[in-house]
């Protein structure tokens, strides 16, 4: 047994498709068992369906319990993560995807932003009343709330969750993978393209787009196709978007292992969304030489700063003139390019490891009292 203290970390994200939440925690974890590895002993903890496959494997340094079960993931966290804590002698719980255990107070918890409080039409019934049941509760037991950007510590202190100065902000990071080089080669039949990523869930606003898209001009249409990457999540209510415009191509869930080429690809990324707690695909396309028209909601203007073009996310002719200004105004691609890769380049995993690290350490050996 590692003499360095041992950090749980709730690993129900690892059995998971990977949307934002799981990228995140993936990514950071990683990050923070490369930065900590003489420090800390982190313990991925997940549960295990017997008979099926086994999901991805945790990153390098990280140890791995898996627990055969057939309890449904929520009732998982709550019944048997509490005693399987005991087991690996953790001192403190990170649980880094919006939930955790209620019965565990040392516990420090991500929860990325506030949507299903803010935005509750995009989601499920069963989601919200899951959500809205745990997480105020939690949220007040913890040792410590993390979240990734101003925008959202303001936003789950105006839902009663914490109070702000409770929360810690630890922002995302941008992979090395995403590099103007990647290799596109794999989408030259789409080529040239306007790419969105996007779920369907309605908080990503896939429906403006497509209107706003259907708004453009025959002459701009003509030049590139709109290709739109991602797929549904059953937590999300279903949009209804119809069939799409002329020279749109709706390519689906798209493998880790083909986004850097999808983003170095394109011609330019519209991140159109009404309600995000950081907002990594604009800073994905970024730091892949792309330039970006993002929305100018929610967090997206922190994340990313002046280095993307903005518009109305409920303005479909607005995004539409938007759009035909990126694509026809080399001297702001250029500009945005530029300045896109400088803003990437202040976003990394280490950097958001480093943040995480204090707030762990300092939940472990919190100041003695005065």
């Amino acid at each position: 047994m590692s003499g360095r203290p041992a950090i749980a970390v709730g690993g129900v994200f690892l059995t998971q498709p990977t949307t934002g939440v799981q990228r995140y925690a993936r990514e950071l974890l990683a990050a923070l068992a490369r930065l900590s590895a003489d420090r800390l002993r982190l313990v991925a903890i997940a549960p295990a369906r017997p008979g099926a496959a086994p999901g991805p494997a945790p990153p390098p340094g990280v140890e791995l319990v898996a627990d055969a079960t057939r309890l449904p993931a929520p009732l998982w966290l709550q019944i048997r993560l509490p005693r399987l804590l005991r087991r690996v002698g953790a001192r403190l719980l990170w649980s880094p995807s919006n939930t955790g255990p209620l019965a565990v107070r040392d516990q420090v918890v991500t929860v990325l932003d506030a949507a299903v409080f803010a935005r509750p039409e995009g989601f499920s019934r069963a989601f919200r009343a899951y959500y809205r049941l745990l997480l105020p509760r939690l949220l007040r037991r913890v040792r410590k709330v993390v979240t990734i950007s101003e925008f959202s510590r303001a936003e789950l202190a105006r839902c009663g969750l914490a109070r702000a100065q409770e929360i810690a902000v630890v922002p995302c990071g941008v992979s090395p993978a995403f590099h103007p080089g990647a290799d596109s080669s794999e989408w030259d039949g789409v080529k040239p393209y306007v790419l969105a990523v996007s779920s369907r869930d309605p908080r990503k606003n896939l429906a403006t787009l497509l209107r706003a898209w259907s708004l453009l001009p025959e002459a701009v249409r003509g030049r590139a196709t709109l290709a739109v990457a991602g797929g549904g999540a059953r937590a999300f209510a279903p949009e209804g978007l119809g069939a799409p415009p002329a020279r749109v191509r709706l390519l689906g869930r798209v493998p880790e292992g083909s986004l850097p080429g999808l983003y170095a690809g394109a011609e330019a990324l519209v991140y159109p969304s009404l309600y995000e707690g950081f907002g990594l695909p604009p800073l994905e396309a970024m730091a892949s030489g792309v330039p970006v028209l993002a929305s100018s909601a929610a967090a997206l203007p922190e994340a990313c700063g002046e280095a993307a073009l903005y518009c109305d996310p409920l303005d479909a002719a607005g995004m539409a003139r938007r759009i035909e200004e990126i694509l026809g105004d080399e001297p702001l691609r250029a500009r945005l390019r530029a300045a896109g890769l400088e803003r990437a380049r202040l976003f990394t995993w280490e950097r958001a490891a480093e943040r995480m690290l204090e707030v762990l350490e300092h939940a472990l050996f919190p100041d003695p009292p005065a």
